[in-house]
């Protein structure tokens, strides 16, 4: 038997001399009319064969791949992070070198430099005491040796206690007297020193609700706002 190898890797098997000249006689009569038949068939089988194993091929190509995807994906995103990480750390320490100095960047250095030095410790004091910094603040202020300040930064400390007790009472107030517009303005006003802006605003609703013609309590809650 002889075998013919296609692109496929299909083997089709023939008769013997199958493809040689066929002697005239009664019997090569009807053998290559078989011979032809089966060839064609043969045929057939393959060409219909190879798309069958082109897209089996195609279908296996795919599934290596996707399963390849994870493990290049992240290989070929370590490689590029090896290159730009760097790239990228040297480019953030350029512009904060280059970056102008703030005041309290500056303030900073020149404690540094002289930590001995009751100006600079109350300065950055104050800066801290806009911040809202109080604890950070009143360290400040003692090594500055401000006692004022101290007592200053003491009493802030002590006040959102104080209001809260404040807003205690005028929500008993408000309790008895709940068409009492003063009360819940009064609420409206402790909870914006203490920076709750969703209080304030329910407090000041409520006193608009109850005179909504009144000019200076819409300026109030302008303001307030």
């Amino acid at each position: 038997m002889n075998s013919l190898f296609l692109r496929t890797n299909y083997a089709i098997s023939f008769p013997k001399n199958a493809f040689l000249p066929a002697k005239t006689s009664f019997r090569n009569c009807v053998r290559k009319p078989v011979r032809t038949f089966k060839f064609t068939l043969c045929w057939f089988h393959v060409v219909l064969g190879c798309d069958k194993v082109r897209k089996m091929k195609v279908r296996r190509k795919i599934l290596h791949h996707l399963k390849k995807f994870p493990r290049l994906f992240l290989l070929r995103l370590a490689r590029e992070l090896t290159v730009l990480l760097p790239s990228l750390f040297l480019l953030i320490l350029i512009l904060n070198i280059s970056a102008p100095q703030t005041s309290v960047d500056r303030l900073k250095t020149q404690l540094l430099q002289n930590p001995d030095s009751p100006q600079l410790h109350d300065d950055f004091g104050e800066i801290l005491l806009a911040l809202n910094q109080l604890e950070l603040a009143r360290r400040e202020f003692s090594r500055a040796g401000s006692t004022q300040k101290i007592q200053e930064v003491t009493l802030l400390q002590q006040k959102p206690s104080i209001l809260q007790n404040d807003i205690l009472k005028w929500q008993k107030i408000a309790s008895t007297r709940p068409d009492y517009r003063d009360a819940y303005l009064k609420l409206a006003l402790l909870h914006w020193q203490l920076y709750r802006p969703f209080d304030t605003k329910k407090f000041l609703q409520i006193s608009r609700r109850l005179d909504p013609n009144n000019e200076d309590l819409a300026q109030i809650a302008a303001t307030l706002n």
